[in-house]
């Protein structure tokens, strides 16, 4: 259930800048243990909002009005929905899943990252 408004929070502090997103995205997903099901199993959509607000805030500094603004903005709304429909149309069931040019048997795992590390 948080995945919706994470991707919400991203689309609204990058406005569109694929650099600020990612670099936002690399940001929040070295923290996803503060938001994984079983650490928010007991907490709110309020405290989900507010968890987001503060990421924004520790990486970009943003305006708290602003930043919650624009995640309830229309235009943000749309942005954020498309990747949502994508990876409903390929069958995503888990997160992170990884697409390389559209391929649908893409061999990437857990241990990836440990293959490939210097």
């Amino acid at each position: 259930r948080q995945a919706w408004d994470i991707n919400l929070g991203l689309f609204a502090l990058a406005e569109g800048n694929a650099k600020t997103f990612s670099d936002f995205f690399a940001y929040i997903y070295a923290r996803q243990e503060q938001f994984y099901n079983a650490s928010f199993m007991h907490k709110t959509h309020k405290d989900l909002r507010y968890l987001i607000l503060q990421f924004a805030e520790q990486h970009a500094k943003v305006d708290p009005v602003k930043f919650f603004n624009r995640m309830d903005d229309d235009d943000i709304y749309g942005q954020a929905r498309m990747p949502i429909r994508y990876a409903a149309t390929r069958s995503v069931w888990a997160t992170p899943t990884v697409f390389i040019n559209n391929a649908t048997d893409v061999p990437v795992d857990h241990n990836l990252r440990s293959k490939y590390s210097v």
